[in-house]
């Protein structure tokens, strides 16, 4: 019985997912220059998936969101769930950053184009490094913040972080800004594709002061990268204790 609540509820968010995306593609007629377009879809579709699975979202220092803008918010990446935790809370003008494939993704690929995601050929370090040269310049001409998740692919385990990437990392350098870090807490035990989990509740989510980018360099990016990998496993697990797990 469990297995048939999942699926019902998994094809619910797949329903929402195509609706949310098509209507804000319908919105993109005369929203088009909008740059808050994206976060307003990010949090319509976020916060719907969050009332399929009736789930909360709690936000521990929400504050840090608008100390410092522009910024890279940076997110731990557990799940495809992850798309309605952070996307529920997106702050207006931020746009996200993701690989290449998800143009292929119906209506929210195409959503997430046209609303001003900047997509990476990961698998092409020249070209990578080369889109996001650009979104630096958007991001200082634009003044617009973005969200990237520095793990790269999702981790599963629901137990501490991936090694990161060096992507954000070079971006917030090249655009002198900081970055903040966002973690959300194990979901493990909550929301798990694989023992088809949708367990209702809160989840709670940390944002950090942000974290200055000017005393490094890109020949020299390693330390930046090590110092908020730290910070945000701190955060992971200092969340985990709180809860009890």
């Amino acid at each position: 019985m469990n297995n048939v609540f999942f699926y019902l509820k998994l094809s619910a968010i797949f329903a929402w997912v195509l609706i949310a995306s098509f209507i804000g593609l319908v919105e993109c007629l005369w929203r088009f220059r909008d740059p808050g377009h994206q976060a307003r879809c990010a949090r319509r579709i976020g916060r719907g998936i969050l009332w399929i699975t009736r789930t909360e979202i709690k936000l521990i220092n929400p504050e840090n969101l608008e100390a410092q803008r522009p910024c890279i918010y940076l997110a731990n990446h557990q799940s495809a769930f992850d798309v309605a935790i952070f996307g529920s809370f997106l702050p207006l003008g931020a746009v996200a950053i993701a690989k290449k494939e998800i143009l292929f993704v119906p209506l929210l690929g195409w959503l997430f184009v046209l609303t001003g995601g900047v997509r990476l050929h990961r698998k092409k370090r020249d070209r990578a490094l080369s889109q996001l040269a650009r979104a630096a310049e958007e991001i200082r001409r634009k003044n617009r913040s973005v969200i990237m998740m520095p793990e790269g692919t999702r981790n599963r385990s629901g137990v501490g972080l991936l090694p990161f990437k060096k992507g954000a990392f070079h971006l917030a350098v090249q655009a002198n800004i900081p970055v903040v870090p966002i973690v959300a807490e194990s979901l493990a035990q909550k929301v798990n594709f694989a023992t088809k989990t949708f367990k209702p509740g809160t989840i709670h989510v940390t944002v950090m002061p942000p974290i200055a980018s000017h005393p490094y360099t890109e020949d020299a990016i390693e330390p930046f990268v090590e110092l908020v990998r730290n910070k945000m496993l701190e955060g992971f697990r200092s969340g985990d204790k709180m809860h009890g797990r």
